[in-house]
């Protein structure tokens, strides 16, 4: 192995060492870049660039120890020089300024897409005074070089209204620039005004004007006048207050995503510009499914676009509610929806995803947090219960996983007799199926965790379930109820989770359907969704007073009654579906906040 040694006098910090294919590279102090580009000169046989020579020391770096904090990276004496490096270098993004990322989808390729997603073919750059471009649906601003809040407003004077603007370097790995553009933007946040980060290219900050919404999260008034000057800890816990880190949400639901759902969440609110009873274009739901900056068409990333859609609707609607409350949970699996339920209606109990996810994990559970990552699912801290009595229905058909809500539900000091109680909230366990008529099906008998345990009549296979059984290949009868045989009085909020047997269960429900306040179902290609379309079931919905949204990334619902179906939203994929009863004022209104 061939080293390329440069030791630049000035201090005696230890060496830090690249390593670069068949060599390494070791700077004493000093610049990495310039201690690259000093290696080249003394090395011209090394086909490589400087910037190239730091990016693959860097990731090398990474490889060793990934997620560690960049002082581990190399030593504190060194952290510094890391820190430039990535800045200089870029394509690297550093989390709450403290762990070192590499961003594989540069700003300019952010750009392109977000530009494409709000229904643009260009983008442009700008400067402090202004953009290149006053037609781009896009422009890209370096965060660092410029007075943030007026380049901002500048280049929103000349674009066109539902053009995005691109901040470069929020997220950079050196302090004073890190807190520098944090604080701009936080000056910046206002209710006409979202902001989303993502870890892409020295972190980018995507800017889009929207129409005031209720919702918004007020800024807090220690900072509505940041001070000009203050700790590097104090700016970054706020950030952290503010948007969590890169996979904790928090209670405003601001996180950091990466540059596949930054996209998404561009074209989610693009009705910034169009009101709430209009129908939104369809188009734009295509673009935010088809672009793919950095994951494989099949990543969870890029499936939980639809198929594990974030819900800050829910609780909305949830805590607008006052006495007593009635859900039913068709499908209930591990029992996430319940602990959501309980956070928002009764937080008095303490129950939430994420406690119910720490006693899933003490019963040895499979896919413990869930495979939507439900125990990390971002509820806001309530302290005042909101109904005075919660009754609840949960309908799962696999034995292994009513055997976990039984121990969930016991760790959470929930006392059995006939249901089980705790204050207001009363719990009911029914371990049978849902269907269009009463009879028995064939389930396989999957390990406790499994999350698509559907029904396989004259199709079991257990090639089918390989690696997913409890013990040895094994299938059982299981009784097949309606909904309404089960309900007995009005339901104030139904789920449905039956892998792709929802038009059955609804089929078998009708009565209670029509009686509930919140109906939500699952939308996919799988089981009896294969023979019906999504068109129709919406116009059975809208026949009974329903308005009905397909919901999208980022809390975004796409109109489908009122004449706003399009061919679009026909996506025979992993979806949701939510539909609300017309003359539920609040619960209308809470979802009209969230309509694209």
């Amino acid at each position: 192995m061939r080293t390329l040694v440069f030791i630049l006098l000035v201090s005696s910090t230890a060496a830090l060492t690249l390593p670069f294919a068949d060599a390494e590279l070791q700077c004493d102090r000093g610049s990495l870049l310039d201690c690259a580009r000093h290696a080249l000169a003394e090395e011209p046989r090394l086909n490589a660039s400087a910037q190239e020579l730091v990016v693959v020391g860097l990731e090398n770096l990474i490889a060793r120890s990934p997620g560690a904090q960049i002082a581990e990276l190399a030593g504190l004496a060194d952290e510094s020089r890391i820190r430039a490096a990535a800045d200089e270098v870029g394509g690297f993004a550093c989390d709450g300024g403290r762990t070192l990322r590499r961003a594989r989808a540069r700003s300019e390729e952010v750009a392109l897409a977000v530009a494409r997603a709000r229904g643009f073919a260009t983008w442009t750059r700008a400067d402090c005074h202004g953009v290149d471009d006053k037609n781009a649906g896009a422009a890209l601003i370096d965060g660092i070089t410029c007075d943030l809040a007026e380049a901002v407003d500048r280049a929103f004077a000349h674009l066109p209204l539902r053009a995005a603007v691109l901040i470069r370097g929020a997220l950079p790995c050196t302090e004073r620039g890190y807190g520098g553009v944090w604080r701009d933007l936080i000056r910046m946040r206002r209710p006409t005004l979202d902001v989303a980060v993502a870890a892409a290219d020295g972190g980018l900050a995507v800017l889009i004007r929207r129409a005031p919404r209720s919702s918004a999260p007020p800024m807090s008034p220690e900072f509505a006048a940041w001070p000009a000057a203050f700790s590097f800890s104090t700016f970054d816990a706020h950030r952290v207050e503010l948007y969590g880190g890169p996979s904790v949400g928090t209670k405003h639901g601001r996180r950091f995503v990466d540059a596949d759902s930054i996209v998404a969440w561009s074209v989610d609110v693009y009705r910034d510009v169009v009101p709430s009873f209009a129908c939104p274009d369809s188009s734009l739901f295509t673009a935010s499914l088809g672009i793919s900056l950095e994951n494989d068409e099949d990543a969870w990333d890029k499936a939980a676009l639809l198929g594990c859609p974030s819900r800050p609707w829910l609780s909305d609607a949830l805590r607008a509610h006052t006495g007593s409350f009635r859900a039913v949970y068709v499908g209930a699996n591990k029992g996430y929806g319940l602990a959501s339920l309980l956070a928002s209606l009764a937080p008095s109990l303490e129950v939430s995803p994420a406690t119910w996810g720490v006693s899933l994990r003490k019963l040895n559970a499979r896919l413990a947090c869930g495979w939507c990552r439900d125990c990390l699912e971002d509820e806001e801290e309530y302290e005042d219960d909101v109904s005075s009595m919660i009754e609840v229905d949960l309908v799962e058909p696999l034995r292994a996983n009513v055997g976990l809500l039984e121990g969930c539900l016991r760790h959470h000091g929930f006392v059995e007799k006939d249901v089980w109680t705790k204050g207001p909230a009363t719990v009911r366990l029914l371990p049978l199926a849902l269907g269009r008529t009463k009879g028995t099906a064939t389930f396989p008998s999957l390990a406790a965790g499994e999350e698509v345990g559907e029904v396989c009549d004259g199709t079991c296979d257990a090639r089918q379930f390989e690696g997913r059984f409890e013990k040895e290949p094994r299938f059982e009868e299981v009784r097949v109820e309606t909904l309404d045989g089960i309900v007995d009085e009005k339901v104030d909020y139904l789920s449905l989770d039956v892998e792709g047997q929802d038009p059955l269960v609804l089929d078998g429900g009708m009565e209670t359907v029509k009686n509930a306040r919140l109906v939500e179902f699952e939308y996919h290609f799988r089981g009896a969704w294969a023979e019906e379309t999504l068109r129709s079931r919406t116009e059975q919905f809208e026949g009974m007073g329903f308005d009905c949204y397909l919901q999208g990334a980022h809390g975004s619902l796409w109109r489908l009654t009122g004449g706003c179906f399009a061919d679009a939203y026909e996506v025979k994929r992993w979806a949701n579906v939510v539909c609300v009863r017309r003359d539920q004022i609040a619960w209308r209104d809470t979802l009209l906040k969230w309509a694209v």
